[in-house]
């Protein structure tokens, strides 16, 4: 249910823009996402890419780079992306986001990506 969920929240969020996400973001405050996500860990899994991308397209680079931090810790899949998914581009001069691609892809090619962009 709750991956069910967030993917609805995602995908509003592509249609509406950052207000919209946002506002999903506000309605969903209420709820301790982390602690859900731990309650659940046990018969689903949520990548929290997904919920770091509602986050920065809300504008909440602290809490996106947090999930984002939690996803590469994780070794998603959906991570691999990182240095190139345009919806990053607000976070790519925050030291955070750097440390985070060079974790994904190491000193050397990491260092090439940022580098690049």
């Amino acid at each position: 249910m709750i991956m069910r969920i967030a993917h609805i929240n995602l995908a509003k969020g592509y249609r509406g823009g950052e207000r919209q996400a946002e506002l999903l973001i506000r309605s969903l405050e209420s709820l301790d996402v982390e602690q859900v996500l731990i309650a659940r860990a046990n018969e689903t899994y949520l990548d929290p890419g997904d919920i770091a991308e509602l986050y920065v397209r809300a504008g909440l680079v602290d809490e996106a780079l947090h999930w984002l931090d939690k996803a590469v810790t994780n070794g998603s899949l959906e991570e691999t992306w990182i240095a190139f998914w345009p919806h990053w581009d607000v976070l790519r001069d925050d030291p955070r986001y750097k440390d985070l691609v060079i974790r994904v892809y190491g000193e050397k090619l990491g260092q090439e990506i940022l580098s690049r962009r």
